[in-house]
């Protein structure tokens, strides 16, 4: 994820010199946008390949088998997050290059909301979700 979200975040200063060369570059950003969303999709569909196969990556490393199992349960539902984490911040980099950054900011705060509502029901049970304890 972290070298994920390192390539996707380097489009913020493209589309910057972009827009500092000429006010209304419109082809030259919309062009950065749109090649960092495809490497960012290649990118992701790689996650999701390696994520899903993490417990036999990790039994190739000589991990426990109990460890490898544990840690694959804890992956998998990870991994459908990748693809929409990685246009998250496609987008973020563009609107903060625009000096929009409101939007971001927003979307940011409500996926902070909405992760602690669905943890406190995660951990505790409520909201008819399963009682995962912490």
């Amino acid at each position: 994820m972290i070298f994920g979200v390192g390539l996707v975040t380097a489009s913020s200063p493209m589309i910057a010199r972009a827009l500092g060369q000429r006010a209304h570059n419109v082809r030259d950003v919309r062009r950065t946008v749109r090649q960092v969303d495809v490497g960012s999709r290649g990118y992701g569909t790689a996650d999701l390949v390696l994520l899903w196969h993490s417990e036999q990556i990790l039994l190739v490393f000589h991990q426990d088998a109990a460890l490898a199992h544990d840690a694959a349960r804890l992956v998998r539902p990870m991994m459908f997050g990748m693809l929409p984490l990685y246009f998250y911040f496609v987008l973020r980099s563009f609107v903060s290059a625009l000096e929009r950054p409101g939007w971001a900011f927003a979307v940011g705060a409500a996926a902070v909301c909405f992760n602690a509502i669905v943890n406190y029901g995660l951990i505790l049970g409520h909201f008819g979700l399963p009682a995962m304890g912490a």
